[in-house]
C-alpha cells in the first residue's frame, strides 16, 4: 500500500478513480462520458525468439518465394528481426493469435505480419531499423516512395505502435507498404 502524505492528492485520486469506475470523469467543471472506439481488427505485438525468427524466414522463402531473408542476405546485412506485429483482419475477439492458430500462424490468409528489422547501414557499424510487411511478398514501409529507415529502435517501435493503433480500426495504413 502506498502511503500518501498529501490529503488533497489522495482525495483527488480517489475522486478520479471513482468517476472512471462509474463511466464518467470531470474535466474543468464538465462531466464527460467516456467513449470506446470500435475496433475491427485483432492485433498482437511481441518480441520474437530464435524459433519465431526461423519460422518467419522460412515462411518468406517458401510461401512467399522471396530471398529477402536468405542466409547469405541475412549474413551480409547482419539482419535481425526485433519485433513482430500480427494483424488479424475482421476479428474482434481480441484473443491471443498463437492460441487461435498454433505456433506457426504465418500461413493464415487473414493474418498480416509486420516486422521491425535491424540491419547494418552499408559498410559501417551503424544500425538502421526498417518496418516490413509480409503479404504476397516482402514489402517495405515507405513515405513518398522512399524506404523509411530509423536510426534507433525506440523511434521504429513508436512508429510500429502508431501503425498498430491505426490498423485496429481499419487497414488503410497497409497502403504505405510497397
Amino acid at each position: 500500500m502506498i502511503q500518501v502524505t498529501n490529503k488533497k492528492i489522495y482525495l483527488n485520486t480517489l475522486y478520479y478513480f471513482y468517476n472512471m469506475y462509474n463511466g464518467c470523469y470531470k474535466h474543468k467543471g464538465e462531466v464527460m462520458k467516456t467513449t470506446t472506439i470500435k475496433e475491427n481488427n485483432n492485433t498482437m505485438q511481441f518480441r520474437p525468439d530464435k524459433v519465431d525468427c526461423t519460422y518467419i524466414k522460412e515462411h518468406s522463402m517458401i510461401k512467399l518465394n522471396s530471398f529477402y531473408f536468405s542466409s547469405s542476405t541475412v549474413k551480409f546485412f547482419n539482419s535481425k528481426i526485433k519485433r513482430v506485429l500480427f494483424v488479424h483482419k475482421e476479428d474482434k475477439s481480441n484473443s491471443n493469435i498463437f492460441s487461435k492458430y498454433g505456433y506457426r500462424p504465418y500461413d493464415n490468409e487473414d493474418l498480416f505480419t509486420i516486422l521491425i528489422e535491424e540491419v547494418q547501414a552499408g559498410f559501417t557499424e551503424t544500425k538502421e531499423y526498417k518496418i516490413l510487411l509480409l503479404d504476397d511478398t516482402v514489402k517495405h514501409y515507405r513515405i513518398n516512395d522512399e524506404v523509411v529507415r530509423y536510426k534507433d529502435y525506440k523511434t521504429a517501435r513508436n512508429e510500429l505502435d502508431r501503425l498498430e493503433n491505426g490498423l485496429k480500426l481499419n487497414l488503410d495504413s497497409l497502403n504505405l507498404f510497397n
